[in-house]
């Protein structure tokens, strides 16, 4: 009866290690122009739930999610909205953020080639600003994937 216990115990804590999984993230959020810091940036998953803000001097944050997380929306105001899918075994995000540019006088289709030519030169900017010393990771640990604004729209729309 005893072995039964013991056995029986053992299974429960390991179903609870298995459901309980988490991972912790931290990283660093900075501006396209100057590599500096941005702040109060949110990190959210499915449009809804805010799992931190960067902190107000370093743009640095640090959180504990579940393992089967696996992709985050990082926004702020005046910035271009990021979302990125997380690699497995990613736990140093480096983040790069786009301010968000004011195209009054281009169609969308306009503005949407003109942001992707800036968002291709992300992975360059990533690797220049690890070599200056403002990012910890030399490349991303998460593919990222452009978002035409016709399409975010109705991106908006299925979230």
């Amino acid at each position: 009866m005893k072995i039964i216990s013991i056995l029986l115990i053992q299974l429960l804590f390991f179903l609870f290690l298995g459901f309980g999984q988490t991972k912790v993230l931290k990283g660093k959020i900075i501006d396209k122009f100057g590599f500096q810091p941005i702040v109060g940036v949110n990190i959210v998953y499915s449009d809804t739930t805010v799992f931190t803000t960067t902190d107000f001097q370093k743009g640095e944050f640090e959180i504990q999610l579940p393992d089967s997380i696996n992709s985050l929306l990082i926004r702020a105001l005046g910035y271009e909205q990021k979302l990125i899918f997380l690699n497995d075994g990613c736990n140093q995000l480096d983040i790069i953020l786009e301010q968000r540019p004011t195209n009054c006088f281009m169609s969308l289709e306009e503005s949407d080639k003109s942001r992707l030519k800036e968002f291709k030169k992300l992975p360059k900017l990533h690797k220049e600003a690890y070599d200056k010393g403002f990012l910890k990771t030399e490349q991303p640990c998460y593919k990222q994937k452009f978002m035409a604004d016709t399409k975010w729209k109705r991106f908006q729309k299925i979230i």
